[in-house]
């Protein structure tokens, strides 16, 4: 049942990322909402500012900080769906591998590949861009869930769970 659940999960993720990808920005815009909540406008202009290049774009966190806040959720949507994607295609394919070391490297390929191609399907999507930094980022996700989850399994078989 288990490994059921795994690859449905790997298929709900799959489709979430296709989903998105293919949405043009203005369907993902949710600038509105964060206008709206001005405690977290607020906090985030008293907090020293932060700046950075992104796809040839500046990034300023006091110069529109409803784009700054817009960016960071996007991109934390990223490293999410990524890292819930790659931890469930590593744990569905998880009892059909002979070495762990081999398992993570193919996941790791197919999530750089499904990255890949979901930037290139940007380029062709209504007032998206493709960028290869989303790529990297998206590879963050896998890492990060993928070792969070790595060090809570050697974590809990440490303790006999």
């Amino acid at each position: 049942m288990i490994k059921h659940i795994n690859w449905i999960l790997v298929g709900i993720f799959l489709v979430g990322i296709i989903y998105f990808s293919q949405q043009e920005f203005q369907q993902q815009d949710i600038s509105p909402l964060i206008e709206q909540n001005q405690g977290l406008v607020m906090l985030v202009q008293k907090l020293p500012p932060i700046e950075f290049t992104y796809h040839q774009r500046v990034i300023n966190s006091h110069q529109n900080t409803v784009a700054f806040i817009h960016f960071i959720i996007r991109k934390m949507a990223h490293v999410f769906i990524y890292g819930c994607f790659g931890l469930s295609l590593l744990r569905a394919l998880k009892p059909l591998a002979r070495q762990q070391l081999a398992l993570w490297f193919i996941v790791a390929t197919i999530v750089l590949l499904v990255a890949g191609l979901d930037e290139l399907n940007q380029l062709y999507s209504g007032g998206r861009t493709g960028c290869p930094q989303d790529v990297i980022l998206d590879f963050s996700g896998y890492l990060l869930f993928s070792l969070v989850y790595l060090g809570l399994t050697r974590s809990a078989k440490g303790q006999g769970l």
